[in-house]
């Protein structure tokens, strides 16, 4: 078989050209589109073919002078899980590899080490040190799940040079002083790979093998199995290859390492055109205390299940109304702290001038507070039993709504002046003091950094309902890239750093000041910690409205459930909807926060929007709920730790009521991992011997679902207090 060679053309891009290179497939592969795939012998390919491919270096002042040759190669292995030994484990029985166009596949870490070398050597590749630099000659290989390969293969890729880990057994860049750099697929596409692969000619194929197969190195595969290892690789390569000559801003050098990255280089360099950004960004940077109570003030969306809807199943209409976009609404509408923050010495009156000095201010609040106790009337209790300090946890007095508090004699939390306007108006106090607080002058987000969210938001808004099916890319890419704004303003500056040495995860021990101090040293640092903490305290506050709007007029609550940007109701409240959408709207409008669709129609960012609604609604707690949209002829779940194609088929079968308290699913999805970290060492497997090392086991596992008695409690008090009141009335 003739083969191509892989050329820069007349603009240095990778081109494939046929040559008179020739290489015999070891065997085709039936695929079930009646392909035969070809997978080649390592040992006798002409692996020259690659060896004048362009490269690619990154630009500007950096460590990294490694060239790059541009080509999309992944590896991906098959793995046997032995489940019943004393200490479960895995081993390796089959590899695949792809380089563009080819593909190949080896039995034993034997033979994927004789695999490398020989690449290494015929396409001359070496990574070196060089002073302070890493200098050389490389291939760029993705691992769709790195974190998984790398715990099969590290002891067999060779010297490792500077692997990135951000975390023990979550490897994101490993490079080799061989050539070979190891990125991992799903941190650059946060996608499945059935999701990445879809509409390319080697998709990943349905389903999975068959993992109870107990399969060894002279395990005979069919050609259904090879076929699932085949578009495994030769898929992602596909993908991969597609998004390489896509992203026109980017190559294999300068391409980011996760999805976030994209979204951190687009608004860095929208930023950096304004000098004085960053200027504002070392000006308004945290010390230690302040970081401590940034971190404290720091919470997620508000999910929560109203207690009076709990463990039972309602049918009728239930309404759902979504936030479109919430976070980067909250990003281009809303104020945050723009200066250095300052110490209020004097906090006798802040919360009798609380909604004054907001109007000016950004305030970070440390209270104080006795005799504490729920009386707001959506039944979705804001403060979080989790974010208050640690000596409220003793407390034996505390009653408690699934992690929220009702009722506690004593509690200290540090809070933004967003949280602090909510709870006092559903708690009472017998006493509550300011122990310390912080102030900020309030603004608007840098000019530069909106006008990138701005730009997602509007590409995204003008493709959604595109026919054309080039756009579907453009429209995902943007999606994506505009969920990520919010995600690369949260990350934590105390991040653990992990260096991996001879085998081990060792973790760095560093001074909280000293990883600020770098952090705020590093120049491609430039988003203040203090907004991603703002963001979320508004995504809760705009929420918040929301669940203001399932009042009724007596002061009873319709509200079921909500989760982040989303609520779920009974009754009709469409108008209270549509007139918080009024606000919502002239804030979008005063922001010029709105897009178009292609329809011409405006789409302000922030509001909310009616979705589809169901007909039957059943929950227990947060994140466990179930729902249909048709009467109960599908029902569809969303329970954390069940996957919801297993939660639909499970509960479609088995009806609403089955969902109660000590509910066991025994198929969920879930899985268990032992993780094995042995060295290299031979074992006898059915009569199989052949070399391993450290293994994951992935163990599929049922999930139970569990409530805390004082919730089934609490829940129980919360009916019964309504029928009592029912009875009176």
């Amino acid at each position: 078989m003739l083969l191509n060679v892989y050329v820069a053309n007349d603009h240095g891009e990778l081109k494939a050209i046929p040559s008179l290179f020739n290489a015999e497939p070891k065997f085709y592969i039936k695929m079930p589109d009646g392909e035969n795939a070809p997978v080649f012998d390592y040992k006798t390919f002409p692996f020259e073919i690659f060896k004048d491919a362009p490269t690619r270096s990154k630009r500007g002042k950096t460590l990294d002078k490694i060239k790059y040759l541009d080509l999309a190669v992944s590896y991906d292995i098959e793995t046997t899980t032995i489940a019943d030994a004393d200490e479960p484990f895995a081993f390796m029985y089959n590899w695949q590899y792809c380089i563009e166009d080819y593909v190949f596949m080896g039995k034993t870490w034997e033979e994927w080490m004789e695999f490398n070398s020989i690449i290494s050597s015929t396409v001359d590749l070496k990574i070196y040190h060089h002073e302070d630099a890493l200098c050389g000659r490389a291939l760029v290989c993705y691992v769709f799940n790195l974190a998984f390969e790398f715990q099969f293969s590290r002891f067999f890729m060779g010297e490792l040079i500077n692997p990135l880990i951000t975390d023990k057994y979550q490897p994101l860049m490993v490079p080799t002083k061989n050539g070979i750099v190891y990125r991992c697929a799903y941190r650059l596409t946060n996608k499945s790979l059935e999701v990445f692969t879809k509409g390319f000619p080697h998709a990943k194929l349905k389903g999975d093998l068959d993992y109870n197969v107990i399969r060894r190195k002279s395990t005979k595969m069919n050609d259904t199995e090879l076929a699932y290892c085949y578009n495994d690789v030769k898929g992602l390569c596909e993908a991969l290859r597609h998004r390489f000559e896509s992203d026109k801003k980017y190559n294999i050098a300068s391409i980011p390492l996760t999805s976030t990255g994209y979204v951190r280089k687009d608004c860095m360099n929208s930023m950096n055109k304004k000098a004085r950004n960053h200027a504002e960004f070392l000006d308004n940077k945290l010390d230690a205390h302040l970081y401590k109570m940034c971190r404290a003030a720091f919470r997620g969306g508000n999910t929560h299940a109203a207690a009076r809807f709990c463990n039972e199943t309602i049918h009728g209409t239930i309404s759902s109304w979504d936030i479109c976009s919430s976070y980067p609404a909250c990003a281009l509408t809303r104020t945050f702290p723009m200066t250095p923050f300052k110490k209020i010495e004097n906090t006798d009156n802040l919360l009798k001038d609380l909604d004054k000095l907001s109007k000016t201010f950004c305030m970070l609040i440390t209270i104080r507070a006795t005799g504490v106790e729920y009386i707001g009337k959506t039944g979705i209790p804001y403060i979080a039993y989790a974010k208050t300090l640690t000596r409220v946890c003793d407390q034996k007095e505390i009653k408690e709504d699934n992690g929220r508090i009702v009722k506690c004699p004593f509690l200290e939390m540090t809070i933004t002046e967003i949280d602090l306007k909510i709870i006092l108006r559903d708690y009472k106090f017998k006493n509550i003091w300011v122990m310390e607080a912080y102030r900020s002058f309030r603004g608007m987000l840098p000019k530069e950094l909106r006008d990138v969210i701005l730009t997602y938001y509007k590409k995204k808004s003008i493709l959604k309902h595109s026919d054309n099916p080039d756009d579907a890319y453009e429209l995902a890419r943007n999606r994506e890239n505009l969920n990520a704004t919010y995600g690369m303003m949260v990350m934590r500056l105390d991040r653990m750093e992990f260096d991996y040495i001879d085998g081990n995860y060792i973790m760095k021990k560093k001074p909280l000041q000293a990883m600020l101090d770098k952090f705020y040293s590093t120049r491609s640092s430039f988003l203040s910690y203090q907004w991603g903490v703002w963001i979320c305290a508004w995504g809760r506050y705009v929420l918040d409205q929301g669940t203001q709007c399932c009042l009724n007029a007596d002061g009873t609550s319709d509200l079921i459930y909500i989760d982040t940007d989303s609520c779920k109701f009974i009754g009709d409240h469409d108008a209270q909807f549509e007139e918080l959408n009024k606000e919502l709207k002239a804030n979008a409008e005063k922001a010029n926060a709105v897009a178009l669709n292609k329809f011409g129609e405006e789409l302000p960012i922030g509001v909310f929007d009616k979705e589809k609604s169901y007909t039957d609604f059943r929950c227990l707690r947060s994140k466990c709920y179930i729902y249909s949209y048709d009467n109960g002829k599908t029902i569809h779940s969303t329970i954390a730790g069940v996957a919801k194609d297993i939660g639909q088929e499970f509960f479609t079968k088995n009806g609403f009521e089955i969902l109660t308290d000590k509910l066991e699913i025994p198929i969920s999805g879930k899985v268990t991992a032992h993780y094995n970290d042995a060295r290299p060492h031979v074992i006898t497997i059915n009569g199989d011997q052949f070399t391993t090392a450290s293994s994951i086991a992935l163990i599929p596992s049922a999930y139970t679902i569990k409530m805390n008695p004082g919730h089934l409690d609490y829940i129980l008090e919360i009916k019964k207090s309504i029928e009592t009141y029912n009875r009176k009335v």
